[in-house]
């Protein structure tokens, strides 16, 4: 009975949180007017203030105890990345740091005209021009929250209509952030590697920036899921781990056609499950599976389908539809070779400055870790805290990169080493080699520098940081250690500082 008091109050803290974005920004919307910005700062400020004196506190007296307190340390992490989630998505208003958000009316292309179509008319968009192809799982989602909350605040300002989607958003990034925990345990790292792991993955600004209106922080929600409900079903195949996973495609493809590429992870899961069944020579079981699989794909297909089949039919469209700027816009990189663009960045823009230029920057490594910590956006701020956050974001997707490779080394040589290999580490790093390798693809294929945003990457922030704090628990070099704590600790000082300064 306890035990089952303890999944349910796990379950309940998702909806929880979600409910806790909302009546945020309810009360933002009806305070904004009378409490200034300066006041949510302050806010913010000092709860996250509060927060790293607590965290120090019990670090210090359970460490003289001989045994830290990573949990309670943890939960306030936690704590802390959503409370700079929820005061970005307040203090942001839509049309600020956002993309293709296009005119606030309904007859035109961007994001905000899908909003309001839906809010407005009941309907999806009868255009496929620009942003209006997208899957329309957010979108929905969007709008009925936003509907549900004008309607409580009687406003019919078409600016708000849309401003309230990105409640969605902030949601998704919270829920990311919480589940980071839930894929420490399930790829049993230890307490000090799981403290690191969430720590890195609360201070992403990426993760903070995703609290816009579009599908790149729910697109990154359904990937994460499916990544851990595939290995969940891999553990215990079950008729309820099937069901949920089959939802979480079907939404997830919904939501954006990229999900479909973890689809492959869990194709080799399936498959391997349907062999082993096989050799068992166990008729009954063999069945059940087939069965299982068979309802997977009646609950995902149509769910994650159904939109670009509608597309397809009524606009032509291919179901893997992007809109490309073409040769002749100025985010155009495919006149620089491959291996700028791919392998080896420009080190004297890495120095030159910590922003991205729209119309200059081509190289992926470097492109990503910027946007990663900033966007394709730049910050009236004092530049030593821009740049302090942007070289210990290089520092650290050094040293995941390093971790990777260490840890394929070391686990391909486990069994000379006298040992099983930690095939969980091993399936974590192909799941995001994978993805990696889609994103490479997409580059190859859409040649401009928007294709190399971070947002497109979100779902790489959790698994990267658990591979990292995997090695750092392995690793006997103390300078390796030292350097990702230290690096560490710049970038989530910088990012807190910089982003409630910047907000």
């Amino acid at each position: 009975m306890v035990q089952k008091k303890g999944r349910i109050s796990e379950l309940l803290k998702y909806p929880a949180i979600f409910f806790i974005v909302v009546i945020c920004y309810m009360i933002w919307r009806i305070c904004m007017d009378q409490v200034p910005e300066l006041v949510v700062k302050l806010i913010m400020a000092v709860g996250i203030a509060m927060c790293f004196i607590v965290s120090g506190i019990i670090l210090k007296r359970s460490s003289s105890h001989g045994e830290i307190d990573a949990d309670t340390v943890m939960k306030l992490v936690i704590i802390t990345g959503i409370i700079m989630r929820i005061g970005y998505m307040l203090l942001t208003p839509c049309d600020l740091r956002g993309h293709d958000m296009k005119e606030f009316e309904i007859n035109s292309r961007g994001h905000a005209t899908y909003i309001l179509n839906i809010v407005e008319n009941g309907s999806l968009p009868d255009s496929n021009r620009s942003q209006l192809y997208q899957q329309p799982f957010f979108y929905l989602l969007g709008g009925g929250v936003s509907w549900i909350v004008n309607k409580l605040l009687n406003c019919s300002d078409v600016f708000y209509i849309v401003d309230a989607a990105k409640t969605i958003s902030c949601a998704a990034s919270c829920m990311m952030l919480m589940l980071s925990e839930k894929m420490c345990n399930m790829l049993g790292l230890g307490k000090k590697g799981k403290l690191a792991a969430v720590t890195l993955t609360a201070f992403v600004p990426a993760l903070f920036l995703a609290c816009r209106v579009n599908c790149d922080a729910l697109a990154g929600l359904f990937l994460t899921l499916a990544f851990m409900y595939t290995i969940r079903w891999r553990n215990d195949p079950s008729w309820k781990n099937t069901v949920i996973l089959a939802f979480v495609y079907g939404c997830g493809v919904m939501t954006k056609i990229s999900v479909a590429v973890m689809a492959l992870f869990t194709l080799i899961v399936f498959i391997a499950k349907l062999v082993g069944v096989i050799r068992k020579k166990e008729r009954s079981s063999c069945v059940c599976i087939m069965l299982k699989y068979l309802v997977f794909g009646m609950i995902s297909l149509p769910l994650g389908l159904w939109y670009s089949v509608r597309n397809f039919i009524k606009f032509q469209q291919p179901l893997t539809y992007v809109p490309a700027p073409g040769e002749t816009s100025s985010l155009f990189t495919g006149d620089h070779s491959l291996l700028g663009r791919f392998l080896f960045p420009n080190i004297k823009t890495m120095f030159e400055r910590p922003y991205i230029h729209l119309k200059r920057d081509y190289n992926m490594f470097e492109y990503s870790v910027k946007t990663a910590c900033f966007g394709e956006f730049k910050y009236d701020i004092p530049s030593v805290i821009s740049i302090l956050l942007e070289w210990a974001g290089y520092v650290l997707a050094v040293c995941v990169l390093a971790s990777v490779v260490k840890i394929i080394i070391r686990e391909f040589t486990a069994k000379k080493n006298g040992r099983k290999p930690e095939w969980s580490m091993l399936i974590t790093i192909a799941v995001c080699g994978v993805f990696c390798a889609s994103l490479l693809v997409f580059y190859y294929r859409f040649p401009y520098t928007c294709s190399m945003d971070f947002r497109y990457m979100l779902f790489l922030v959790a698994p990267g940081a658990v591979v990292l704090a995997r090695y750092c628990e392995l690793c006997k070099a103390q300078w390796f250690r030292n350097t990702v704590r230290g690096s560490l600790a710049v970038f989530v000082l910088s990012s807190c500082t910089m982003f409630i300064w910047a907000l």
